[in-house]
Order: C-alpha cells, then sequence, then structure tokens
C-alpha cells in the first residue's frame, strides 16, 4: 500500500512536468509566430529568449514549490523537455505550417495593399512637396530680382548736408 502511495505522489509532478513542458512549447510555437510576422535582430531575439528561458525557469520553481513540497527532482527536470520535444516535433509541426500559411496570406491580401496605397501617398506628397518647392524658388529669384531694381532711398546724413558757417 505505501509503494503505490509513494508511485502516486511522483506520477502526479512527472504528468504535471510533462504538461509545463508541452505548455512551453505553446509559448514557444507563439514566440516563433511572431519572430516570423516581425523579423527582429540579434539583441531583441537574445532578449526574447532569455525572456522565456527565465518564464520556463519560474514556472519550474512553482511547479516544484507547489506539487512537489519544493523538492526538485531529476525526472521532473527531465520531463519538461521531453514534454516540449512531444509538442514540437508533433503538434508544433503542423501549427508552424498553418502560421507560415497565414503570415504569407496576410502579407500577400493586407501588408501589401496597404504598402501599395501607402507608397502611392508618399509619392503624390513627394511630387507636391517639389512642386511647391519649385514654385518658391521661383517666387525668391523674382523677389531678388524686384530688389535689384528698385533704387534705394539715400537716408540724409548729417555729412551730407554741408553748411557754412
Amino acid at each position: 500500500m505505501i509503494y503505490g502511495i509513494a508511485n502516486h505522489a511522483q506520477f502526479e509532478p512527472l504528468v504535471r512536468a510533462i504538461l509545463l513542458g508541452v505548455v512551453c512549447g505553446i509559448l514557444w510555437d507563439v514566440l516563433r509566430f511572431f519572430r516570423r510576422l516581425i523579423p527582429a535582430g540579434r539583441v531583441r531575439l537574445f532578449a526574447e529568449d532569455t525572456l522565456f528561458f527565465l518564464v520556463w525557469s519560474l514556472l519550474t520553481f512553482l511547479l516544484c514549490y507547489v506539487y512537489n513540497f519544493g523538492i526538485v527532482r531529476a525526472y521532473i527536470l527531465l520531463a519538461q523537455p521531453f514534454g516540449f520535444l512531444l509538442w514540437y516535433c508533433l503538434p508544433g509541426r503542423l501549427t508552424f505550417r498553418v502560421a507560415d500559411w497565414l503570415i504569407g496570406k496576410w502579407q500577400r491580401f493586407v501588408v501589401r495593399p496597404l504598402l501599395v496605397v501607402f507608397c502611392f501617398f508618399f509619392r503624390l506628397f513627394i511630387r507636391i512637396k517639389k512642386h511647391f518647392s519649385r514654385k518658391r524658388q521661383k517666387e525668391k529669384k523674382k523677389i531678388k530680382k524686384s530688389k535689384k531694381n528698385i533704387p534705394e532711398l539715400k537716408k540724409k546724413t548729417c555729412k551730407q548736408i554741408k553748411t557754412n558757417v
């Protein structure tokens, strides 16, 4: 009887560790989906990976604390990567193909038309700006020419008026 209770006490954290690995695999797929949607540089990838593994470590700690009275056992630490690989190799491949298909459709039917509209209005703005800047330059030239043609009024100063005393 005691032997059966001990196995059950260790079996439940094992199953929960496998499920935690599957949950972390799902989180990893969500992260991969957003990485495909919005490509990132090295620094952002490093930050995302670090954050992901910190969250996984926190979840492992909470699993051990809540379901195993704070005792970290090797089978828990080995069962989580097994659950992760279980998700990653079986449904993870399918979800990644679906995600790639969705991203392709998103880019084809949403991003490209918006980009075309944006480029159209941007080119239109540039043309209008060039038109007004040319007009402004022409007006400046006209003003400079008109200033040259108008003789300046000479101010009378004391030196110009000579009085004989």
